[in-house]
């Protein structure tokens, strides 16, 4: 963890005073009573986390805010008392009892009793018991069994399932023509190739700064991951003279807190 996560990963959750940092390396901040209710120090660290990924802090405070719905509870759980109970338990009996309790005395009496029971030990059955003996019978069997035994398979081991290996997937042509007056723009497809454990994040820029898209950014996570979404690009309308044509190149950021994607349904968190 201490090498996937990244030191401002380890910071937000000291900050926050989690108990939680090496007990999942998919423990997930948004929606979370440590941020919602979490203290400025804590908010702020899990901000600069969330700007580590690729986000800008306007985009993560956004989006952090946007998961502190009505089912994130602040009230805290009451402590526990750490003073012993003032009422004091019970008192052994100093004596024999000649009667019976109908209630268990919490320690054992302190005078031993002065007479044995009356009541006289059970004789032991001499007819068998009619339970078997859980253990098994120490004679072997006279006779083999009738059934034979099953022949080997025939058919060789299933080879394993190869781990899927974490990816994006683009669709796009290898030329976008855009116009600066909107008569021309384009599109892109973009999804995640394997379904991923924590959330991945995508962001949108241009090498030179002359196109814009729509959305700039796209959150995936194990419920989306397959959804192929659609990313609308046009070219910046400013007042530079940049003659006929001229090129520019898309740059994607993927940001995730999580190192690999392959997780069996059953480790998932909840």
């Amino acid at each position: 963890c201490l090498d996937d996560c990244g030191a401002e990963w380890i910071a937000a959750h000291c900050a926050c005073d989690t108990g939680a940092l090496f007990a999942s390396y998919s423990y997930d901040f948004a929606g979370n009573a440590d941020y919602c209710c979490g203290d400025d120090t804590c908010q702020d660290a899990i901000i600069a986390m969330y700007e580590s990924f690729g986000l800008t802090e306007a985009e993560a405070i956004a989006y952090l805010d946007g998961t502190c719905t009505d089912d994130v509870q602040c009230t805290p759980t009451p402590s526990p008392s750490m003073s012993p109970s003032i009422s004091p338990t019970e008192l052994p009996t100093s004596g024999p009892s000649h009667t019976p309790t109908q209630v268990p005395t919490v320690g054992p009496s302190i005078t031993p009793t002065q007479s044995p029971t009356q009541e006289p030990t059970p004789q032991p059955t001499h007819a068998p018991t009619q339970v078997p003996s859980p253990s098994p019978s120490a004679a072997p069997t006279q006779v083999p069994s009738e059934a034979p035994t099953p022949p080997p398979t025939q058919f060789p081991t299933p080879s394993p399932t190869a781990k899927p290996v974490a990816g994006v997937t683009v669709v796009s042509p290898s030329l976008l023509w855009l116009s600066e007056n909107g008569d021309n723009s384009s599109s892109f497809t973009i999804t995640l190739t394997t379904e991923p454990l924590s959330r991945v994040w995508l962001s949108f820029t241009s090498q030179e700064g002359d196109v814009s898209f729509d959305p700039s950014g796209i959150t995936f996570d194990y419920n989306n991951f397959s959804d192929v979404v659609s990313v609308a690009v046009y070219a910046v309308d400013d007042d530079i003279d940049e003659g006929k044509w001229h090129s520019d190149s898309i740059l994607t950021t993927v940001a995730s807190y999580d190192s690999w994607y392959e997780c069996d349904e059953a480790e998932r968190p909840v």
